[in-house]
């Protein structure tokens, strides 16, 4: 399938195929992302070319962002159309690495679930896509199907360190992996985020906060959402609890800073 190729993904971000976009979406390239406005927030006080790693790659959307901010990139995705989209999209980008590959608790292989080319649902959590499988799970109505299920490599972040060494940042956006992705964790990062969807992963997403916790006792969390775009006042973990406990959000990214 062409629009599943390299090649497509290269023509798609070539300078001219940017401008041919930015034409036919003109309304949409004067609206900077509101993802843009969040990690610059989050990366105010990083160093200039501090390495980030963007677990959950996907198009590269994100990773994209971090690379305007000036920053090294590690985008890690799993699925072989989106790999196809970052390869081609940082083809001329040095301080950018593609790595092909989950993120879990332990290295190996697993098994993914694939939505659609280009899509960023792909997943490893068997919980997710039941969910998403059924009718009218998701906040608009609509049902999602996944089509099959490929094996995949699992690396960690602890392999991700020893590989790439430390990362000041980590984004984690693993469609419903993030508590194993977590529990790997080989060090203290100076800030990280990970993406939560409620209430479904509402268990997994307290042992998250109670994982980085005791990781590092100066960690303090905040949230952001699409609409409320810039991180909230940091928290203790119990306050951040507390908020996941009793919010009426369903989606939404935590973040996590050392605030010491």
């Amino acid at each position: 399938m062409f629009k599943d190729s390299y090649l497509f993904y290269k023509l798609k971000y070539s300078p001219i195929g940017r401008q041919i976009l930015g034409w036919r979406h003109h309304k949409l390239k004067k609206t900077p992302p509101w993802e843009a406005h969040l990690y610059q927030e989050i990366l105010k006080d990083a160093p200039p070319g501090a390495l980030v790693f963007d677990i959950g790659a996907s198009l590269g959307d994100i990773s994209e962002i971090f690379v305007e901010l000036g920053h090294q990139v590690i985008a890690i995705e799993p699925a072989p159309s989106n790999i196809h989209c970052l390869q081609a999209r940082f083809s001329r980008h040095q301080q950018v690495k593609v790595v092909k590959a989950a993120v879990g608790a332990e290295p190996g292989v697993a098994q993914l679930y694939l939505h659609d080319f280009g899509s960023t649902l792909h997943t490893l959590s068997s919980k997710w896509k039941n969910h998403l499988s059924q009718s009218h799970n998701d906040e608009i109505g609509k049902q999602f199907q996944f089509s099959r299920s490929i094996p995949v490599a699992v690396t960690t972040i602890h392999h991700l360190v020893k590989e790439f060494g430390p990362p000041y940042f980590i984004k984690i956006d693993a469609e419903g992996f993030e508590q194993e992705i977590l529990s790997a964790l080989p060090g203290t990062v100076p800030c990280l985020s990970f993406e939560v969807n409620l209430p479904i992963f509402l268990k997994e997403s307290i042992q998250c906060v109670n994982i980085l916790s005791a990781q590092n006792p100066n960690y303090r969390f905040s949230y952001a959402t699409n609409v409320n775009v810039l991180p909230k006042r940091f928290v203790s973990a119990d306050e951040m609890i507390q908020f996941l406990k009793n919010t009426n959000l369903q989606h939404l990214d935590i973040c996590c800073k050392d605030l010491a």
